[in-house]
């Protein structure tokens, strides 16, 4: 496959559409990431998703432990956090994790990065919420990708400092790329993920509510 200097960008009615449901073929990831496709869940992924999601809320709900939720990170994972520290300390986690430096990831590695958090997303046991898949998505289907540095990472998989960026992004506090042009993420409709709220989660399950 050759390596191409500019993305061929699509993104115009009646492109073809990439199932997410388990393993993704390089082909199809460069055509998304490109473009030139847009990515779909199927019925079976989309309530998987839901239903993970539900199962954190009522835990959240139930104030039961779930580790870097209700509770603090590595040492300090046996420190109960209060249900009103919840939100900043998911949103302090992102600040602190989010140091890397130097070149910024390139339009098609960044839109890749956001796939393959999709694709990871889309097995059903993240509880990770379908408004962040829906807005995951949103961004593959539209020309701009996170603003990702390419130096810095923390931890044994070497992914939390570049998804903090990504996170950042999403929260209206990072950037976007288009098409290798850099944009605040202030003047981008993508912005202003809220962490979890352990409040409103215990309210939805108490009526059944999806979010």
């Amino acid at each position: 496959m050759s390596v191409m200097t500019e993305p061929r960008t699509g993104f115009g009615p009646g492109r073809p559409a990439v199932m997410i449901e388990g393993s993704i073929s390089i082909a199809d990831a460069t055509a998304v990431a490109e473009g030139r496709a847009s990515p779909m869940l199927t019925p079976e992924v989309a309530e998987r998703i839901s239903a993970a999601h539900e199962r954190l809320q009522r835990c959240i709900g139930d104030n039961r432990l779930v580790y870097g939720i209700t509770t603090g990170f590595g040492p300090l994972a046996n420190r109960i956090t209060a249900p009103e520290d919840i939100e900043s300390l998911q949103r302090n986690l992102i600040y602190h994790l989010a140091t890397g430096v130097g070149d910024l990831a390139d339009w098609r590695a960044a839109r890749m990065i956001v796939l393959a958090r999709l694709s990871s997303i889309a097995q059903g046991v993240s509880g990770a919420s379908p408004d962040l898949v829906a807005r995951l998505i949103s961004l593959l289907d539209s020309p701009f990708a996170p603003c990702i540095p390419m130096k810095g990472t923390v931890g044994a998989s070497g992914d939390l400092t570049p998804l903090s960026h990504f996170a950042l992004a999403l929260m209206g506090e990072g950037g976007f790329i288009v098409c290798n042009t850099v944009s605040e993420a202030t003047s981008l409709p993508l912005q202003s993920m809220k962490p979890p709220s352990p409040i409103s989660a215990k309210a939805k399950c108490e009526s059944g509510v999806r979010s």
